[in-house]
């Protein structure tokens, strides 16, 4: 059983912000999920896109609103370490295609030169027999 204890008016105002703080810190830690989730999502984003200052920026919002988050913490390093390299996945892909483009153009430019090569030697075969000549065909 518990005690009753006889309060002032004071006593029951600090009772009853005692007894309405938990639901109060409740609404705020799960407004807080909520922006963190939020936060997160547009990090994902602008990490994808190899945006990594932004993405930063997004991941150190989110650790100042749940330090304890060790996905955050983690967000935070890669988008540091991301940054540091300098180098984005679609730099990657740019960086190849051109690899492969330039590939496709010297295979286009030998298929001309052997095309050429053929036709002269095709044109400097019939010139080299006489119209009617027995070789000709």
């Amino acid at each position: 059983m518990r005690n009753v204890v006889k309060l002032g008016s004071s006593g029951l105002l600090v009772l009853g912000i005692w007894v309405l703080t938990p639901p109060v810190q409740a609404a705020k830690k799960f407004n807080t999920e909520d922006q963190v989730a939020v936060l997160l999502k547009w990090y994902q984003n602008y990490f994808e896109q190899g945006k990594y200052k932004q993405a930063e920026q997004v991941a150190q919002l989110a650790y100042e609103l749940a330090p304890d988050d060790p996905q955050i913490a983690v967000a935070l390093k890669l988008a540091r370490r991301q940054q540091a390299n300098g180098v984005s996945p679609t730099a990657e892909v740019e960086a190849q295609l051109a690899k492969v483009l330039q590939k496709l153009d010297r295979v286009e430019r030998q298929l001309r030169d052997t095309a050429a090569k053929n036709r002269r030697r095709a044109i400097l075969q019939i010139a080299k027999e006489p119209p009617g000549s027995p070789d000709a065909n």
